[in-house]
């Protein structure tokens, strides 16, 4: 055979088979650019929920900040910068609190530069001006400014009396340097102000010797992870220096939106698998016919070197017309569509998908590499096969199987239509594992995001909920020995006058005295640092868990192996103390020492009530700790006692009212609510601001509507995946459907050619069709039902009031489309090809 060496016959060769195929080569760019589109959407839209979510969270926790270690030295500071697993590290003083008639409006602080430009600033919004620099300068949070009633100008002259750590206050005026816009719950902890370091530097102090250290970890490494890298690569100076961490915003935001990072792992691989998938299954049916005249060239002497050059031309011209067609729309549509269709959604902060929403390059890159790989290693499968087939088979070559022989046909006749069609769908075992797995896969994701968004839906959690909750929150222990509460029988009865309200209902909670002395107080005290001298009692609230609430404690204890006795805390003889994570790593070893020892419990008389064994202290961040109903707060280094049922009856105490709950007639909510805050703020003269029980009020009305425009953010997101990918799977078995009917029109004429009819061939059709749509049912009911249970489960992790559904109207509802779909679509395709005559039929 002599060897044809001409690069112009090759080429004209290769420009010749691009055109005598442009309804093949059509197809394939169109997958090859439904592929970058898919992909790089779809992220695109993720990146932006997670940004989304990430942004309520900064603004909502005023930094992005996420530890914290307090009386650092320069040595520390100096370790800290080196370690990888930290990304920012900042520094910290306090110059005291912001007040005005005694109010608290702020807390004022000089950071450095670093923790005001990585940590502080990416929080706020619609910043005007600058951070101070100079001594009599200073930047504010515009509520401040709306308190104090000044309407903001850089450069102004402004009065502020600020309380240093000393208790004493003066009076002092500084220059307005900048303001800003920032998030932070004034109920729960009060918003920044900035002060200049020549400020600090006035007092005597500096800020190489600041009062804290801010960072933030790498966003893999959960609280736990960096605590103990940091204890293990920075010495503290003492047992009560602490390393306080908390997960970073980005795992928070992720955990919001997926669950965690191991559920956007599985939802992205979910996804590539599916496109992959596709963009195999449509390469390789799509170029059977290429085997075939390749099959030819080499029974006309061409080498597997010309061979390779002619389908690399084709394949590259394919290729890269897909991926630009691919990228120009996904850039169109990420950078101008998807802003203008998700301007609309926000999280509960407000925080807008649409205005988040970006182009990633890398990301486009990632994905134009993935989809050009994946259809470039498609592509070569006619390669693949002419080098390991004769020329002669190559003629007669389909997908999966080379030659059907007349002995197969004649078979068929003996056989029932239904063992013919499954023989049909299973004798190519690539193509058919491919389509069932496409199918499977998008159902799946589709029945799951679902229920996904059922379980999400918390707009439904609140459907049997009061429409109002006051919760008297005690931050401060001189409360708890007043004997008149926030919540008092007067309140109470000022509520019940509200026109609209239909009834109401309280919960309760009690407080007594500990002796300070007793051995178990140790710990804290030492934690706590000084101790006031006259004090002798600690004041204590007790969480009392219920019969319903024991078995959620059981298994918290079980699952973390903590060495704690249940029943003995069941029966009433044993109580916990509940903490904030105030102890550092050596100061938690020393407060598992006193395990054991007794508690004295005392009314407020200072009567003893009776004694408990201590079971120990329980740390409120620890992961998975239960979501008790009506948990209150305490001041941090105050005990929180944990007692059972059992244990409370033995006390002989009454409770106090500490959760008020309000229904209300429909259509007066906000009417009712006006009223609700108005009897507050009178009654609120009646307490000092350093007494001042702080009260919640939860309305029902404004939680479900931020949970719609919470889930409507999310359906964006995984409705789009699920319609995206369940139709790619119908494309996947659209094109395999097509392609086998039109690769068998011989076999078909041979099977009517010895006496079936056209209405068998069509039973023969839908039962290919049938078979292909139970196969993935069975898949749905067995493996599928499995998965759904899980997800549930791990979506469900710490909300008691969510239980798992099965998704039944779900499941009927996309079985019955598979089905329809599966049955007709071969119908539909085989009407185009008997409208030929057999003779037609045979001549192709």
């Amino acid at each position: 055979m002599i060897k044809n060496n001409n690069t112009s016959v090759i080429l004209n060769l290769a420009k010749n088979s691009y055109k005598n195929n442009r309804s093949r080569n059509s197809l394939l760019i169109g997958a090859i650019s439904f592929a970058v589109i898919l992909l790089f959407c779809i992220t695109s839209i993720s990146f932006a929920q997670v940004d989304s979510e990430y942004l309520m969270y900064a603004r909502k926790s005023g930094s992005l900040a996420t530890v914290y270690l307090d009386r650092p030295t320069a040595e520390q500071y100096k370790q800290a910068k080196t370690l990888d697993c930290l990304e920012i590290v900042g520094k910290e003083s306090s110059v005291g609190m912001g007040e005005k008639d005694n109010h608290q409006l702020f807390i004022g602080k000089v950071v450095d530069d670093v923790a005001y430009k990585e940590l502080y600033r990416p929080a706020f919004s619609n910043i005007h001006g600058g951070y101070p620099t100079q001594e009599n300068e200073v930047m504010l949070p515009m509520k401040v400014l709306e308190e104090l009633g000044i309407k903001p100008k850089i450069g102004m002259e402004i009065e502020l009396t600020l309380r240093d750590d000393k208790d004493n206050t003066k009076d002092e005026i500084f220059i307005l340097s900048g303001y800003f816009e920032e998030y932070v719950d004034s109920h729960m902890s009060l918003p920044s102000a900035f002060f200049s370091i020549p400020y600090l530097e006035k007092s005597g102090r500096s800020l190489n010797q600041s009062d804290l250290l801010i960072m933030k970890q790498q966003d893999h490494l959960l609280f736990e992870e960096i605590e103990s890298i940091l204890y293990e690569k920075i010495e503290t100076i003492d047992d009560i220096q602490q390393f306080v961490a908390a997960d970073t915003l980005t795992y928070a935001a992720v955990q919001t939106v997926y669950g965690n990072y191991d559920t956007a792992i599985m939802l992205c691989a979910i996804i590539v698998i599916s496109v992959f998938l596709l963009i195999n299954n449509i390469m390789q049916i799509s170029l059977e016919k290429s085997v075939r005249e390749l099959g030819l060239l080499r029974t006309i002497g061409t080498t597997k070197k010309q061979i390779f050059l002619i389908l690399k031309k084709q394949i590259i011209r394919i290729v890269a017309t897909g991926i630009v067609l691919g990228s120009s729309l996904s850039f169109m549509i990420v950078r101008f569509l998807l802003p203008l269709l998700l301007s609309g959604l926000t999280t509960n902060e407000g925080v807008a998908i649409g205005e988040v929403i970006t182009i990633r390059w890398w990301l486009l890159f990632i994905v134009i590499g993935f989809v050009g790989i994946i259809s470039m290693i498609s592509m070569l499968l006619p390669l693949k096969v002419v080098y390991a087939i004769s020329p002669k088979d190559a003629l007669y070559y389909t997908y999966g199987k080379n030659k059907i022989s007349s002995k197969e046909i004649q078979t068929k006749k003996s056989i029932s239509i239904r063992k013919m069609a499954w023989r049909n769908i299973s004798k190519n075992r690539g193509r058919f594992f491919k389509t069932i797995i496409s199918l499977f896969v998008a159902s799946l994701l589709s029945i799951g995001s679902i229920m996904a968004i059922q379980i999400l839906d918390y707009s439904n959690m609140y459907k049997n909920e009061a429409d109002f909750a006051l919760t008297e929150w005690n931050m401060n222990a001189s409360n708890f020995i007043s004997e008149d509460t926030y919540l008092s029988e007067s309140f109470i009865n000022e509520l019940k006058k509200i026109d609209g309200i239909t009834s109401m209902d309280t919960t309760y909670q009690a407080y007594v005295h500990l002796n300070i002395n007793d051995k178990v107080w140790k710990p804290l005290q030492k934690a706590e640092g000084e101790i006031e001298e006259e004090r002798q009692v600690y004041v204590s609230g007790l969480r009392i868990v219920d019969n319903d609430e024991i078995q959620k404690f059981e298994s918290f204890i079980k699952e973390n192996k903590l060495d704690i006795d249940i029943e003995s805390f069941v029966r009433g003889e044993t109580v916990f103390n509940l903490q904030h994570h105030v102890f550092s790593e050596k100061m938690e070893k020393e407060a598992k020492e006193v395990n054991g020892e007794l508690v004295t419990i005392y009314n407020r008389k200072d009567e003893e009530l009776a004694k408990f064994t201590f079971g120990g202290y329980l740390d409120l961040q620890m992961r998975g700790f239960p979501n008790f109903k009506n948990m209150s707060t305490n001041t941090t280094y105050y005990p929180y006692i944990l007692i059972s049922e059992s244990g409370f009856e033995k006390l002989g105490i009454d409770k106090e009212v500490n959760r008020v709950y309000i229904f209300v007639e429909e259509g007066k909510e906000i009417e009712v609510h006006n009223i609700i805050n108005e009897i507050m703020r009178l009654q609120n003269k009646d307490f000092t601001q350093e007494a001042l029980p702080k009260i919640e009020v939860f309305a029902k009305y404004v939680a479900e509507k931020e949970a719609i425009d919470y889930i409507n953010s999310i359906k964006i997101l995984l409705y789009s995946m699920s319609f995206i990918l369940f139709g790619m799977a119908i494309f996947n078995y659209f094109n395999v459907m097509h392609t086998s009917l039109t690769n068998r029109r011989r076999e078909l004429v041979m099977l009517e050619s010895i006496g079936m009819t056209r209405t068998q061939l069509r039973k023969l059709l839908v039962w290919e069709g049938i078979l292909y749509s139970l196969v993935v049912i069975a898949l749905l009911i067995s493996i599928g039902s499995g998965f759904l249970y899980f997800i549930s489960n791990f979506i469900q992790a710490g909300q008691a009031k969510i239980v798992f559904t099965y998704p039944t109207t779900a499941v009927i509802m996309l079985v019955a489309i598979i089905t329809i779909i599966s049955v007709m679509l071969p119908i539909l395709i085989y009407r185009r090809v008997e409208k030929q005559s057999i003779v037609e039929r045979l001549s192709e």
